[in-house]
C-alpha cells in the first residue's frame, strides 16, 4: 500500500508542478554532483543528504539552513517498525562547512511478543567539505567530505541506547555526465547494542540519473560490518525518487530490501526536505 501511495504522489505533484524548471535534480546532488552555485543570490537548488544511505560531500549553502524529515515503514515477518519524524536540520558556519542536529524520529515497535516506543537518542554532527571537486578542480577528482557526529544518550529508555557512539564518514561524489553522478561512503562507528560495545564499519555506494529537469532517481547498495556484537553483516539494496517542487524544497520516496535474512527484509518511506 506505501508502495502504491508513494507512487501515485509523485504522479499527482508532477501534474500540478509550474515553478520555473532548473537542470539538476536534487537527487543527482544528494549522491554527489559537484556544483558551483554557492552565493547567497544563487544557492542552486537543493542538495539532500536523504532518501538516499549515501551522503552527499556537499554542504548547505552558505548563509541558509536546511530541515530534512520524513517516514519509514520497515518489516520482517510479524515485527513491524514506524520511524516516524527522522530530522535533520542543517546549518551552513561556513562557506565549506555546516553544523548537523538530528532529533531522530519517534519510534515505533511491535511483534509478536512485546511492542517498544519512543523518541530515539538524537546527534550532533559536523560536515567539513574538504575540497571542491568537479568543475573547479580536475575533472576525474571526487568532491570530498568528512562528517563527525555522535549520538547523545537522552532518548527515551525503551528505545535509547543510553551510550554515546561516535562516528566520521568520508563522502565522495562524482559527476558522471550531465545528468548523472555516483557518490560512496566510507566510515566507522564507535557502536553499542543492547549495552554492548563494538566497532563497526559503515560503507555504501549510490547512482543516481536526472530522469526530467525535476524528477531524479537513484539506486544504491550499502552495509554494516559487523551488523551487532552476535549478528552476522548486514547488506542492503535500494532505490527510491526524488521530485523538486522549486530551488529550496523537494518531497522523496524510497523503498529498499535486506539482502541476507537480517533486519529488516524491506523498508519504505517518505520525505520533504525544505531550505531557507
Amino acid at each position: 500500500m506505501l508502495f502504491v501511495e508513494g507512487s501515485m504522489l509523485m504522479l499527482l505533484m508532477l501534474s500540478w508542478l509550474h515553478t520555473p524548471v532548473i537542470r539538476e535534480s536534487a537527487l543527482l546532488a544528494a549522491t554527489g554532483f559537484a556544483r558551483t552555485g554557492d552565493s547567497l543570490q544563487d544557492p542552486g537548488p537543493i542538495i539532500t543528504d536523504r532518501p538516499d544511505f549515501t551522503e552527499s560531500p556537499e554542504t548547505v549553502p552558505f548563509g541558509r539552513a536546511q530541515l530534512e524529515s520524513g517516514y519509514t515503514y520497515s518489516r520482517l515477518a510479524d515485527n513491524s517498525e514506524h520511524a516516524v519524524g527522522e530530522v535533520l536540520l542543517r546549518v551552513a558556519v561556513s562557506r565549506r562547512s555546516e553544523i548537523r542536529l538530528a532529533a531522530n524520529s519517534y519510534f515505533l515497535s511491535s511483534d509478536s511478543s512485546s511492542d517498544a516506543e519512543g523518541f530515539e537518542d538524537p546527534s550532533l554532527g559536523f560536515k567539513f567539505r574538504l575540497n571542491d571537486g568537479g568543475e573547479r578542480a580536475r575533472p576525474n577528482e571526487p568532491a570530498i567530505a568528512l562528517i563527525l557526529s555522535s549520538s547523545l544518550p537522552i532518548g527515551d529508555r525503551e528505545v535509547s541506547e543510553r551510550k554515546w557512539q561516535p562516528s566520521a564518514v568520508l563522502a565522495f561524489g562524482w559527476d558522471i555526465s550531465d545528468r548523472s553522478s555516483a557518490g560512496v561512503n566510507l566510515g566507522y562507528v564507535y557502536a553499542s547494542e543492547n549495552g554492548m560495545r563494538f566497532s563497526q564499519i559503515i560503507a555504501s555506494a549510490a547512482f543516481g540519473v536526472s530522469l526530467t529537469e525535476r524528477l531524479g532517481a537513484y539506486v544504491e547498495t550499502y552495509g554494516f560490518l559487523p551488523g551487532a556484537p552476535a549478528d552476522s553483516n548486514q547488506f542492503y539494496i535500494n532505490g527510491g525518487l526524488t521530485l523538486l517542487l522549486d530551488e529550496g524544497q523537494q518531497i522523496d520516496w524510497r523503498i529498499g530490501f535486506g539482502l541476507n535474512g537480517i533486519w529488516p527484509d524491506w523498508f519504505t518511506g517518505l520525505g520533504a526536505p525544505w531550505r531557507w
